[in-house]
């Protein structure tokens, strides 16, 4: 692999040649999951969960959020498995859709690293450093003032589809999109879609985790 910064806080880019990760670190990853007792084979089993979601997680401190995948008339579906399928033939790491509570690590780490002297924008208003209100969508990564830490389009251009459920079939929006404002709107808003219902308006990123 090669490293772009060699400070965390800046954002080190960790790749395989074609897929490029952002290391993004997370300094209190029990407040990510729950302990909860659990029925497997008929017998009581605490075991750490997801606690948004309910899905047992392989517990570290550490994740790459990265390559971002457009739908383009596709749907929810479609994304979580092109996700599944952003590295290949390796038995030491593997990718998936990202999930809300590693969203919400993302923008925590940005307020604390002050990005760009905006650590107050994170939660109020993304317009200065995402395509907002444009009504044209941008090819990812094309606009180096959209860009965070390294990583490119946390605000606007197409929302992130994410693994966390907001109803019955939905599930969560995050980061805004190029028809909203970015003080609506902004790097930590979620909302929840029908699985059909993004079209070429959304987009999922795919994280990297050990296994």
């Amino acid at each position: 692999h090669e490293e772009s910064n060699t400070k965390v806080d800046e954002g080190i880019i960790i790749t395989d040649g074609t897929n490029e990760f952002v290391w993004v670190p997370v300094k209190n990853p029990s407040a990510m999951f729950i302990e909860e007792t659990v029925k497997l084979n008929l017998v009581d089993t605490t075991t750490s969960i997801y606690s948004n979601l309910r899905e047992i997680f392989i517990e570290d401190t550490e994740f790459g959020a990265g390559k971002v995948l457009t739908a383009e008339n596709g749907n929810w579906y479609t994304l979580y498995k092109a996700c599944q399928n952003v590295i290949k033939n390796n038995s030491d790491v593997k990718s998936t859709m990202i999930y809300g509570c590693q969203w919400d690590e993302i923008m925590i780490w940005l307020k604390n690293t002050k990005f760009k002297g905006q650590e107050d924008k994170v939660n109020l208003d993304s317009s200065s450093w995402g395509n907002y209100g444009t009504g044209i969508a941008i090819d990812t990564g094309s606009n180096a003032n959209y860009k965070a830490n390294e990583i490119f389009d946390l605000a606007g251009n197409h929302y992130d589809w994410t693994q966390t459920v907001h109803s019955i079939d939905n599930r969560v929006g995050r980061g805004g999109y190029y028809k909203v404002s970015g003080a609506t709107d902004s790097a930590v808003y979620s909302r929840g879609y029908g699985p059909y219902s993004g079209g070429s308006d959304a987009s999922s990123r795919a994280i990297l985790y050990i296994v």
